[in-house]
């Protein structure tokens, strides 16, 4: 009589029903990864865009070439903004504005921090004697910026587009100046 009871509970502990809930785990780990790659949720924003040295020199010569951005004294910022949009769209790229601006933000501090550095040297390369060609400045230009900010310079495609712009020449007049200030 012992075995007839435990058949007769097995019995009724087997589920037939085939939902979800009563799958085996492994199985609804594998449902949930194929639901999640097979289609975004639509709530989730699109991801942004991984901007390419191409990228941040496209935004470079837009920035240069407006008129709003002649003189040292030129505001640093993407205004007008929406046929760079128009431009990246054409190249199958989806950008936003506040992605472009936030961009525009981080090349003009990243490639002003370079331009003081390689300012810097340029001035000490000319003072000695030297004049070192700009090729031969900008490796040892970038080593001092990773040792000063504690990261590799990545924006050299966009620097070598702003560069000539008076607010990048003036950078080392500015940072030395600020540099003397320190303790």
């Amino acid at each position: 009589t012992f075995k007839m009871i435990t058949r007769s509970m097995k019995k009724k502990s087997q589920n037939t029903n085939t939902d979800n809930q009563t799958e085996n785990p492994a199985k609804q780990l594998r449902n949930l990864t194929t639901e999640a790659t097979a289609s975004p949720s639509p709530t989730q924003p699109p991801r942004a865009h991984n901007f390419t040295p191409d990228d941040d020199k496209r935004i470079a010569n837009y920035w240069i070439s407006t008129p709003s951005s002649k003189g040292a004294k030129a505001p640093l910022q993407l205004i007008h903004y929406a046929q760079l949009v128009h431009e990246f769209e054409e190249m199958g790229i989806t950008v936003t504005g506040d992605e472009l601006k936030t961009r525009f933000k981080r090349i003009c501090k990243r490639t002003l921090e370079f331009s003081a550095i390689f300012n810097m040297m340029k001035w000490a390369s000319r003072n000695l004697g030297k004049n070192a060609p700009v090729d031969n400045l900008i490796e040892p230009a970038m080593k001092d910026y990773y040792d000063q900010w504690g990261k590799a310079f990545r924006f050299e495609s966009a620097w070598h587009v702003l560069r000539h712009h008076p607010k990048w020449m003036n950078q080392r007049i500015e940072q030395s100046e600020s540099q003397s200030n320190r303790p």
